[in-house]
């Protein structure tokens, strides 16, 4: 079966891919030469724009809003499609997995904390399972926007029950995407140049972390899809 997330992880990855090879062409050219790109604007009129270093250093930094916003997306998509799997499968609560009840309870609950709404919440839950309700996964605890890294990745995973084999080396992984998601926010908000950390970084370091992150979010993906597949979010009947 094909599943979404994936399909949308290639869209997503490719457009990285473009953007790394962008500036891996512009890491080649003699920016000291006075460089020129001739194009044609809508009017059919030609002009040129002159390449210089700080252009290449902040086309450079983008490279980790390019990266977070794989990072991010995938994780975002990873939830949806597990949201969707179970609310498709029409499966009533006493029929999912531990794990699968807890996230479908927080999801409802939230940040609900009076003894009220709590009290109202736990009816609701009741009387779904006493008229065999099917469940319709609309919410989680995770709030994504801004916090994703390795851990952030690895507690999700954890938490939907979906782990599974990882072969890259968890120390560099966790390392290279807490550099990105501080790039990204730091350059989000402005707390530094896309200049300075275009000039702090090297194309090469840029291929290294390319690389091994888009290789550890494919084998997350391949253990989400293998636990789909096999509907493991289904409670065990012995």
């Amino acid at each position: 079966m094909t599943r979404t997330v994936k399909k949308k992880y290639k869209e997503r990855e490719n457009e990285v891919k473009t953007y790394l090879d962008l500036i891996t062409a512009f890491d080649e050219v003699d920016v000291f030469a006075h460089p020129e790109i001739k194009c044609i604007d809508m009017d059919a009129t030609d002009f040129s724009i002159t390449l210089n270093v700080e252009m290449i250093q902040i086309f450079r930094a983008a490279f980790y809003l390019v990266l977070y916003n794989l990072i991010e997306s995938t994780i975002n998509d990873i939830i949806r499609e597990y949201k969707d799997a179970i609310s498709l499968e029409k499966i009533t609560l006493d029929k999912l997995s531990t794990k699968a009840r807890i996230i479908y309870i927080e999801g409802i609950i939230g940040n609900k904390s009076s003894e009220n709404s709590l009290s109202e919440i736990i009816k609701n839950i009741i009387n779904d399972v006493v008229e065999g309700k099917n469940v319709a996964l609309e919410k989680t605890k995770f709030n994504v926007s801004g916090n994703v890294n390795y851990e952030f990745i690895n507690q999700v995973m954890s938490s939907l029950d979906c782990k599974g084999k990882i072969s890259v080396n968890k120390d560099d992984i966790a390392d290279y995407m807490e550099k990105v998601k501080t790039y990204r926010n730091n350059l989000a908000h402005g707390n530094i140049s896309f200049v300075s950390v275009g000039r702090a970084q090297t194309i090469s370091d840029m291929k290294k972390e390319y690389d091994l992150i888009t290789q550890y979010l494919q084998e997350v993906i391949e253990n989400l899809i293998s636990y789909l597949d096999k509907k493991k979010y289904r409670k065990i009947i012995s």
